[in-house]
């Protein structure tokens, strides 16, 4: 009994809903092409409040960018993609943010996986044929290193380089000029 209670079952992650990250992504298609990346993640679930940018190198070796801004708060994403910065879209977003670890509460432990000479805990979850996976440092279980998510179309993982989970400064979450006439068009429209 001693013995099952100090090797007991790992601890379940939960990290912070509040984080600003430095990242490697890779999005995977159903053909196995793969698209590299790497950016940042800024989220503050409470707030409404999520920004990604990613930098991608394309096969002409030309660096194409991936923004991506949700403001729950507003009722709007905004979205910049490719290599021309001036052209955003946007389009309405409805209830409220959800947490990219909802899906830790119900997901169960996989067991062990290495990675490079790390061994990590894994925890998975599957619903509606969506696999989200979720790897972490036994020692530091609210520290995401790995969130894989595997859907019919499309595996996207993400690699947590720097995770701080402390809310990240207001300023992340401004409207880009670009697409502040898009707001004003949105704000009319009201």
């Amino acid at each position: 009994l001693f013995i099952a209670v100090v090797f007991g079952a790992p601890t379940r992650p939960n990290p912070s809903d509040k984080f600003d990250a430095t990242v490697h992504v890779y999005f995977t298609n159903m053909k196995n092409e793969t698209s590299v990346g790497r950016g940042g993640i800024s989220v503050n679930i409470p707030a409404g409040k999520a920004v990604q940018l990613f930098e991608f190198d394309n096969q002409k070796h030309n660096r194409e960018k991936l923004y991506q801004l949700e403001r729950y708060d507003l009722g709007y994403a905004y979205i910049i993609k490719g290599s021309d910065p001036h052209q955003c879209k946007s389009h309405l977003l409805d209830g409220k943010m959800k947490s990219p670890w909802a899906f830790l509460s119900k997901a169960t432990f996989a067991g062990n996986v290495t990675y490079d000479h790390f061994t990590l805990q894994k925890w998975t979850y599957t619903h509606n044929n969506v696999t989200q996976s979720l790897e972490v440092d036994p020692k530091e279980p609210n520290r995401p290193f790995r969130l894989k998510i595997v859907d019919p179309v499309q595996t996207t993982e993400i690699e947590f380089r720097i995770f701080l989970p402390f809310a990240p400064p207001k300023k992340v979450f401004d409207v880009p000029k670009e697409c502040s006439n898009k707001t004003i068009e949105i704000t009319e429209l009201e």
